[in-house]
């Protein structure tokens, strides 16, 4: 339903004053694998530094991810010959720094901790301020997915940016790394652009966005389901978590154009399979157990609102990070999921779809939107956040970097 690599697509309307307002996904999303945002002396330096071979070209998510940071940290320390600063904070279990464990060191270490800590913050944020400008001057380059010129041309007008995924319920550490990457477009003369922190966590943005975009498209009417006690289930994947929510939909009198979304019912849990590791799994035991946990949570779902007397909406949204084609098919940006993608034959929707009815819970639809999508749209139209730019750019840090762009008119 997606259409990539050109995608203009009204997603909803939003009445302020006597105003109506069109939300419009436009320009291809995929912006973890932006290279060449790094001059040659830097990313020689840093090809060492990370110990990656030295044919191999650094792209943002290496750099901004929370496994980039965790990389970079890794990297600092032995360099100044602390390799074990940060072991208190080391999960148990783990037997290495994780993006998790120099956010601990930061807010709640000794003051070397958190000085080490910090100098590992305020080069991300450069390398975020270098990636962000790289995407604006249309300098960088795409090592995986390639753009055409519409979709760079979309980016290169951005001046409005949402900072999300981890970013929204960090610490001290959020606003260091979005004021250093201010501070660094600043210095190379984009005074007239902005980056902001997202005012909802990233779950619960791509569980909103999600169910914003299937009224959107028709596909459920909110007039419809407030006729009762009615739901409709949403779910975001992510690498590392699998969120899942039934909401309620009503109508607000005093803004009949944005529906009500009251969530009664919230699922998160860890995700089976691991899948931040690498070599990446090619596995289809992996990909059958996946889908599996999927099924589990949306079911367990399913049950709570015949016990709960909610009448569901037959149609689930699920957001999930990958590019998609107009047919709903992964074709990109899924490399750590197993045989994920059109090529190999699957379609998650459909498997989700067929997982349910063998259960007997039939007749549901899943609709499949990207993670960064739904969560750009989630902050846009239910955040507490108003914007000055018609154009309006998401960036998710979490495991993997995702991304959305939305368009105002």
């Amino acid at each position: 339903y997606i259409q990539y690599p050109e995608f203009n697509h009204s997603v909803s309307l939003r009445r302020t004053k006597d105003m109506f307002f069109v939300y419009n996904i436009v320009a291809n999303n995929e912006i973890w694998d932006l290279s060449g945002f790094l001059p040659g002396v830097e990313e020689d330096y840093l090809l060492g530094f990370l110990g990656y071979n030295s044919d191999y070209r650094i792209v943002l998510e290496d750099l901004v991810s929370g496994q980039g940071i965790a990389r970079f940290a890794r990297a600092y320390l032995k360099n100044i010959g602390r390799d074990g600063l940060f072991d208190e904070f080391i999960e148990t279990g783990k037997n290495k720094i994780r993006g998790e464990t120099v956010s601990l060191a930061f807010n709640y270490g000794n003051d070397e901790q958190k000085e080490v800590a910090g100098a590992v913050y305020r080069k991300i944020s450069k390398y975020l301020g270098m990636g962000i400008a790289a995407l604006i001057f249309k300098k960088g380059e795409k090592r995986d997915i390639e753009w055409t010129k519409k979709d760079w041309d979309y980016w290169s007008n951005i001046r409005e940016i949402i900072l999300g995924g981890f970013i929204q319920e960090a610490g001290r550490e959020a606003d260091l790394l979005i004021s250093g990457a201010n501070d660094y477009l600043l210095s190379i003369g984009l005074d007239n652009v902005r980056i902001r922190k997202a005012s909802l966590p990233s779950k619960t943005a791509g569980l909103l966005g999600g169910i914003v975009y299937l009224i959107s498209q028709g596909v459920i009417s909110p007039y419809s389901l407030t006729a009762q006690k009615s739901g409709i289930i949403s779910v975001d994947f992510g690498r590392s978590q699998l969120g899942s929510a039934i909401s309620l939909i009503s109508i607000n009198k005093d803004d009949d154009a944005r529906p009500v979304i009251s969530t009664v019912y919230t699922e998160i849990q860890p995700v089976d399979i691991a899948l931040d590791q690498q070599p990446y799994s090619e596995d289809i035991k992996d990909r059958d157990a996946l889908v599996a946990q999927f099924i589990r949570n949306i079911a367990q779902a399913i049950d709570y609102a015949k016990e709960e007397g909610i009448m569901l909406s037959k149609s689930i949204i699920f957001s999930s990070p990958g590019m998609l084609d107009e047919e709903g098919y992964f074709i990109a940006g899924t490399e750590y999921l197993p045989q994920w993608q059109r090529k190999d034959g699957f379609h998650l929707g459909t498997e989700i779809a067929k997982g349910l009815d063998r259960l007997g819970y039939y007749d549901f639809k899943v609709w499949v939107l990207n993670d960064g999508n739904a969560a750009a749209l989630g902050n846009i139209y239910y955040g507490d956040m108003e914007f000055s730019s018609n154009l309006i750019a998401y960036i998710g840090l979490g495991s993997g970097v995702g991304a959305g762009l939305i368009e105002k008119k």
